[in-house]
């Protein structure tokens, strides 16, 4: 998808604000899983229809008692899309889901290569600093054995549970947090940020489509001062 100029392939929520008080003073357990599963649905199909191809949720909050339960409960909701266009991809800690959940994951591995319309990628208690730390001792190890040609971006990306996946272009933050902790550190280095008073729970298509025209404002620079990003046009 292009919006405005601006190329998007790949968006993160960071799924934030269950938690609050308002939220679950009012509302029973089972009915956060519930609306956290309808935003994810929501989200999923606005970047399906959108041409978006990528798709990150950031798990943050565990309100609903169980992550593993929601991402289970998420896959079954949207089945009819696994066959063609959908497959989940888990980055983070995995071993809470099921063979089922797990599976899907293994089909992206598989598919990787080739043309994918769709992909979702759950970030399960992720923390980049970790990834990278692991990262880091990959690499250590990898050089016990044999030569490394370079230790560059390339490579450490290349370590990263994040491996074959484009940067985020666009990072969400719901519940009202201006900051993103140690999620997708590395990955974000020249994503465009967007935060919210929204929360997850209450988040919904005319949210999504809110983030999206602010995108579309904005004028991508990837390091470079708009002078050099205007010259290149």
């Amino acid at each position: 998808m292009t919006v405005a100029g601006n190329s998007l392939q790949h968006v993160a929520i960071i799924m934030d604000g269950l938690t609050d008080r308002s939220v679950s003073q009012q509302f029973t357990e089972e009915s956060v899983l519930y609306a956290s599963v309808e935003s994810a649905l929501v989200a999923i199909n606005t970047c399906n229809e959108l041409g978006i191809k990528i798709l990150t949720l950031v798990a943050v909050d565990d309100a609903a008692g169980s992550i593993p339960l929601f991402v289970q409960t998420l896959c079954e909701r949207i089945k009819h899309f696994s066959q063609h266009s959908f497959t989940v991809k888990v980055i983070g800690e995995s071993y809470p889901f099921t063979e089922k959940v797990m599976s899907s994951e293994n089909k992206v591995s598989h598919h990787r290569d080739n043309e994918i319309p769709f992909m979702l990628v759950i970030a399960n208690r992720y923390s980049c600093k970790q990834d990278i730390l692991q990262a880091v001792r990959k690499i250590a190890e990898q050089l016990q054995v044999e030569e490394i040609a370079s230790v560059n971006e390339a490579c450490i990306d290349h370590y990263l549970s994040t491996d074959g996946l484009p940067a985020p272009d666009l990072l969400i933050r719901t519940g009202g947090k201006k900051q993103i902790g140690a999620f997708l550190l590395w990955q974000c280095a020249y994503s465009e940020f967007y935060f919210t008073e929204t929360s997850w729970f209450h988040f919904r298509r005319e949210h999504l489509l809110l983030a999206l025209q602010d995108f579309t404002s904005r004028q991508r620079r990837f390091g470079k001062t708009s002078e050099q990003v205007e010259a290149e046009l």
